[in-house]
């Protein structure tokens, strides 16, 4: 079996058993929970993927046949693919903005600005996708062959983004304690509040920055299972972080307001989960 298509068939089954690992979880806290953003992120993450990676699965199978697509089929399948994979990193990149601007909630300025920077990103983005489509080149089955260094622009705002998140967390937090931190807090913030998802998410955008630098950005395809991966890591990632925060406090889904991105507005990231 040719390596992109068992590594798209691979993520496919790891996909499909973690929505299943946490079905009961989702009927608890996404199903029954009324209709808000964060309930439509979390879908979008669910399932986005593997629709995804299910198109790719596809794609790698007719490459082993003796099915051809001409260079524009090509083209608009690698703008699905590379738009939809840089969609599940900004709406993991939304939640984690959306749960800084909770903590600065009663910050007007602070909160504008984590909003336009979420917007430059989804900019950058789409500009940088859409610089890329002409100049990817392929292999049989439409997987990209190389792409060009403009790629590089969409996970560098993302990891741009995520610096700046901690950083603001960090400060927040050293801030309402005064320095100090006692005992349970780390693992409360690391486990409930998501901190630790700045570090995978990091982690995965580097390793991205890292394969595609020191790949000369010529992939014969390797590029492919790369992004396959991505999109697993995101997908876990971003419902981990959601599945999280409704299991370990209490919270709704109010109507948006000026100062906050909504659902996370209510929780206060410094308590331990004594407090909650």
């Amino acid at each position: 079996m040719d390596p992109n298509t068992s590594s798209a068939l691979s993520a496919v089954v790891v996909l499909i058993c973690e929505a299943l690992a946490h079905i009961d979880d989702e009927v608890q806290y996404i199903w029954r929970r009324e209709s808000c953003w964060s309930k439509w992120a979390y879908l979008y993450l669910r399932f986005s993927p593997i629709l995804l990676l299910g198109a790719a699965l596809t794609a790698t199978t007719s490459g082993d046949s003796d099915v051809t697509y001409n260079m524009v089929t090509c083209q608009v399948f690698y703008g699905f693919m590379v738009f939809g994979m840089n969609m599940s990193v900004w709406v993991v990149d939304s939640l984690l903005i959306a749960r800084v601007s909770a903590l600065y909630y009663l910050s007007r300025k602070v909160s504008y600005i984590l909003r336009v920077m979420l917007a430059a990103e989804l900019i950058t983005m789409v500009i940088a996708c859409g610089l890329s489509i002409p100049k990817a080149t392929f292999v049989p089955g439409c997987l990209t062959a190389s792409m060009p260094r403009v790629c590089l622009a969409s996970l560098l705002s993302s990891v741009l983004s995520q610096i700046i998140l901690f950083v603001l967390t960090i400060v927040h937090f050293l801030r309402s304690r005064n320095g100090e931190l006692p005992k349970g807090s780390i693992e409360t913030i690391l486990t409930r509040d998501g901190t630790w998802a700045f570090g995978v998410t990091s982690l995965v955008n580097v390793c991205n920055v890292l394969v595609f630098h020191f790949s000369g950005f010529g992939l014969d395809g390797f590029g492919n299972i790369v992004s396959f991966w991505t999109l697993v890591a995101f997908s876990a990632l971003g419902c981990r972080i959601q599945l999280n925060l409704y299991q370990k406090t209490a919270i709704t889904c109010p109507e948006e307001d000026s100062y906050s991105l909504g659902v996370l507005s209510s929780i206060n990231f410094t308590h331990t989960l004594q407090d909650v």
